[in-house]
């Protein structure tokens, strides 16, 4: 297994992170319908690919295609389904109880997106504690890139190959590395 990073190289990190984070001052993830658009997408990733992952999780871990598709891709489906279903109301402001020092204001928390969220993949569920963390970044109106574990190359292999067919490759980026491109 080779430690480094497939499609890019380290020293084009600086411009990809740059470029991720000019798109989210852009604001290209903030509307709500960009944002459930993006994860209707990735579930129809999962639905096309259902099969791909459930060999790669056979090749990388030799998990049953029971295991694979129950506890890895249907249960990345019904994360996705309850972020679109609830994404309106996490995005409407929250009145909150004035005290004596806001008394002639109006309180209220405002939940705001933070901008490049970096979600490093674990190798025992490898899509599954991958896509799950990305779901609630992509929610919460932030651009992703995704680190997949090097643990699990075949799972890994198919979401650098897929991901940018279904995602916003402007938002979304997966890369494949191993320690020396995460200790950097």
């Amino acid at each position: 297994m080779e430690d480094k990073m497939i499609g890019i190289g380290s020293e084009q990190y600086p411009s990809l992170v740059s470029s991720l984070k000019a798109n989210f001052k852009n604001g290209i993830t903030r509307p709500i319908q960009f944002r459930k658009g993006q994860l209707n997408n990735m579930l129809r990733m999962l639905d096309d690919h259902e099969n791909d992952f459930v060999q790669a999780l056979k090749q990388d871990l030799n998990k049953s295609r029971m295991e694979a598709v129950c506890m890895e891709v249907e249960f990345c489906r019904n994360s996705i389904r309850g972020a679109i279903a609830d994404i309106d109301s996490w995005a409407v402001d929250e009145h909150v109880e004035k005290n004596l020092v806001t008394l002639l204001d109006t309180t209220f928390i405002r939940r705001e997106p933070l901008g490049l969220v970096l979600v490093m993949g674990a190798w025992n569920y490898p899509l599954q504690l991958t896509i799950l963390p990305a779901i609630g970044a992509i929610a919460a109106g932030n651009c992703v890139v995704i680190k997949t574990s090097e643990v699990a190359p075949a799972t890994a292999n198919i979401l650098e190959k897929i991901f940018p067919q279904f995602m916003d490759d402007r938002c979304y980026k997966v890369l494949q590395g191993g320690i020396p491109e995460t200790t950097g």
